[in-house]
């Protein structure tokens, strides 16, 4: 919910203090960068235009131009005052490296929290392709937040590039986010159903032990799923009156139960919600515990999860006030395998001229592994985030193999 509007020094506290506290444990890796990379068909993009508007959109979000800051040895966010904002949109072309790697080391680079900004951009130009990446740290926002940044930045850029005004509404400051407090019935709910759980113990059969030391280095394999699976789901999902959304969950938690996952398994699970308007630190995750008994149809596995799931999002709460700790005493997650799901991609134009998404390999991944799914038309897109300290490509490649398998014989 949007917070009353303050410049004041802001104590850290709940979950945003924690991953503070993990971000300074592996202060030299981006292992939080939340990273969105668009690239336009067709020509080049006016770079003086969209800085212009890169800047707007950054004043505009307190979240977007706070520093942190260890004040007294409390971490305090602090934010920078709107006509303070300089920021840098470089824009890279060939020559540096293989352009991929280029993309990527932009991403992953981690922040300084207390001597930067948590938001960056840049344009990598290559072969007559502009691409605009957008990377910013999980305390200023997810995902969502990402999409915000871009809906807004592109906006506005679209005015400027065509000598407008850009919309009232960008010139306006926007509200900081705070999120609300979960209340003590919605604590008591997931503290009834993660008793007992040690999610941190669910490996699987296939792949390493994860290291004693991890460093979250990571990679990503981006697959489009089969025309198969593009009938299969939306097929299940009608004749079990479910969501596209379910049925993809449920195939993961099956793929994961039958390499090992075992009775702990449990998937932090991103949901889909309505488009934000504040930019500002999220939970926006439900930890969702694989049922006790896996034995029966995959039909039955699903309605499951449909349940759980509806009675599930009406106690939102973070679950780092369920399960106090980070993880464990290497810093290991507290989940480890998550999984999330995005509708249709919005990122259509940019200014003029045609958009499409693109993965991004930041170089890192907090979780094991991450089956990021992406719905289009007639297809499915799976972006797979993993450990390489865990999992080799082989392995990857073969696990969404095998969901692919699953999926169409559901």
């Amino acid at each position: 919910m949007p917070g009353a509007p303050s410049a004041s020094p802001r104590r850290l506290g709940g979950a945003e203090r924690v991953l503070w506290e993990l971000q300074r444990r592996v202060s030299g890796a981006g292992v939080w960068n939340e990273a969105l990379a668009v690239y336009v068909v067709g020509g080049r993009l006016a770079i003086p235009a969209l800085t212009e508007a890169f800047h707007r959109v950054v004043r505009r979000h307190p979240a977007l131009r706070t520093r942190y800051l260890l004040q007294r040895g409390v971490p305090t966010a602090v934010a920078v005052p709107p006509a303070d904002v300089t920021l840098d949109l470089p824009v890279r072309g060939p020559g540096h490296c293989v352009w991929a790697d280029e993309l990527g080391a932009a991403a992953g680079r981690p922040f300084d929290l207390a001597g930067e900004l948590p938001v960056r951009a840049a344009v990598l130009r290559y072969r007559g392709v502009d691409t605009l990446l957008l990377v910013l740290h999980r305390l200023a926002g997810d995902a969502e937040t990402a999409g915000l940044v871009y809906r807004e930045l592109a906006a506005c850029y679209q005015a400027l590039s065509a000598g407008a005004p850009a919309a009232p509404l960008l010139d306006q400051p926007a509200d900081p986010y705070l999120e609300r407090p979960a209340g003590p019935a919605a604590v008591r709910y997931w503290q009834d159903r993660l008793a007992g759980v040690a999610p941190a113990l669910g490996a699987l059969a296939i792949g390493r032990g994860a290291p004693p030391d991890p460093t979250f280095a990571g990679s990503v394999f981006a697959q489009s799923l089969g025309p198969t699976v593009g009938q299969a789901v939306p097929a299940l999902a009608r004749r079990l009156a479910v969501t596209e959304e379910v049925v993809l969950l449920a195939g993961y938690i099956a793929l994961l139960a039958h390499h090992g996952g075992g009775p702990d398994l449990v998937i932090e699970t991103h949901l889909d919600r309505p488009a934000v308007t504040h930019a500002g630190y999220r939970t926006g995750t439900l930890p969702v515990p694989a049922p006790a008994d896996l034995s029966g149809s995959f039909a039955g596995l699903a309605t499951r999860v449909h349940r759980f799931l509806r009675d599930a999002a009406a106690h939102p709460v973070p679950h780092q006030l369920v399960l106090p700790h980070p993880g464990d005493a290497a810093g290991a997650p507290r989940f480890r395998y998550a999984y999330r799901y995005r509708r249709r991609s919005t990122y259509t134009r940019l200014g003029t001229l045609p958009a499409r998404p693109m993965p991004v390999d930041t170089g890192h991944s907090w979780h094991d592994l991450v089956f990021d799914i992406g719905a289009e038309p007639a297809r499915f897109l799976g972006w797979v985030r993993y450990r390489t300290e865990i999992f080799d490509p082989d392995d990857v490649r073969a696990l969404v193999q095998r969901y692919e398998t699953l999926l169409c014989r559901a």
